[in-house]
C-alpha cells in the first residue's frame, strides 16, 4: 500500500464527510479516489467497446462493397457478352439479307433473260451464249477504303444498328474514333498517312492545311480539333493529336 498525505480545507473536508457519513476522513477520501478510478476504467471500457463496434461496422461495409463490386462486374460481363452476340446476329442478318437480295435478282433475271449473242462454232454452226453476270455487293470496309473517312451522321439514315456497323469495321481493321457528337471510321492506311502529314504541318491557316492534307484530311483534322482530340501548339508551331488506338 502507498501512503499519501492530502491537505484539504475544512470546507472540502465537510463536503466529503457529508457525502460519506460514518466514515473517517481518510476512508471518505479513499472512497472518492476509488470511485473516480472505477468510473475512468468504466468509461475506458465503454469507449473500447464502441471502437470495436465501429471496426465491425467498417468490416461489414467493406465486405458489402466487395460483394456489390463482384455483382456489378458480373452484370457488366453479361451486358458485354449480350452486345457481342447482338453484333454477331446483326452480321448474320445482314449476310442473309444480301443473299435474299441476290436470290431475288437471280429470279428476276431468270424470268427476263438477257439477249443471247450468236457466234459461229468451228464447224460453222451457230452457238448461242447467254450473259447473266451478277455484280458482287461491296462490303463496308471496301467502301471505307474508297471513301477513306466515314462519319456516323452520313450513314445514320441508312444503317439501323450503327453499333454493330462500327464494331464490324473495327474488327476488319478500320480506325474507329469517338468524336464529340458522333463516331468516325477511318481507313487504316489513310489514317497512318494522315498522322504523318499532320506531324509535318506547321500552320493552322485553312488554305495551307487544305493544301497539305487535302479536303478529306482537312475535314478530319477539323473534327478532331472540335472534339478536343487535336490542337495546334502556338509555341512549337505544331499540331498535336491526342488519340490512343
Amino acid at each position: 500500500m502507498v501512503k499519501i498525505t492530502v491537505e484539504v480545507s475544512e470546507e472540502v473536508l465537510k463536503k466529503v464527510l457529508k457525502k460519506y457519513p460514518g466514515l473517517t476522513p481518510e476512508e471518505a477520501v479513499l472512497k472518492i479516489l476509488e470511485g473516480e478510478a472505477g468510473q475512468e476504467s468504466s468509461e475506458k471500457g465503454v469507449i473500447e467497446e464502441e471502437i470495436a463496434g465501429l471496426h465491425s461496422v467498417v468490416n461489414n461495409l467493406q465486405r458489402l462493397v466487395r460483394v456489390m463490386g463482384d455483382t456489378v462486374n458480373s452484370y457488366s460481363k453479361m451486358l458485354s457478352d449480350i452486345n457481342v452476340k447482338m453484333a454477331q446476329m446483326m452480321e448474320i442478318l445482314q449476310d442473309l439479307s444480301m443473299k435474299v437480295e441476290e436470290s431475288k435478282k437471280g429470279r428476276e433475271q431468270s424470268a427476263y433473260p438477257l439477249p443471247e449473242e450468236a457466234r459461229p462454232s468451228y464447224r460453222g454452226v451457230e452457238r448461242r451464249r447467254s450473259y447473266r453476270g451478277r455484280e458482287r455487293r461491296k462490303s463496308a470496309i471496301e467502301i471505307l477504303g474508297e471513301q477513306k473517312v466515314m462519319y456516323e451522321s452520313e450513314i445514320a439514315k441508312k444503317i439501323n444498328n450503327r453499333d454493330a456497323f462500327f464494331d464490324r469495321l473495327r474488327r476488319d481493321g478500320a480506325i474507329v474514333l469517338a468524336l464529340k457528337n458522333q463516331r468516325v471510321a477511318v481507313d487504316r492506311a489513310f489514317w497512318e498517312e494522315f498522322l504523318k502529314k499532320v506531324e509535318e504541318l506547321d500552320t493552322n491557316r485553312e488554305d495551307q492545311m487544305k493544301q497539305a492534307l487535302g479536303k478529306v484530311g482537312y475535314e478530319l483534322l477539323k473534327e478532331l480539333s472540335n472534339s478536343a482530340l487535336a490542337y495546334f501548339d502556338l509555341v512549337r508551331k505544331k499540331w498535336v493529336v491526342n488519340i490512343e488506338e
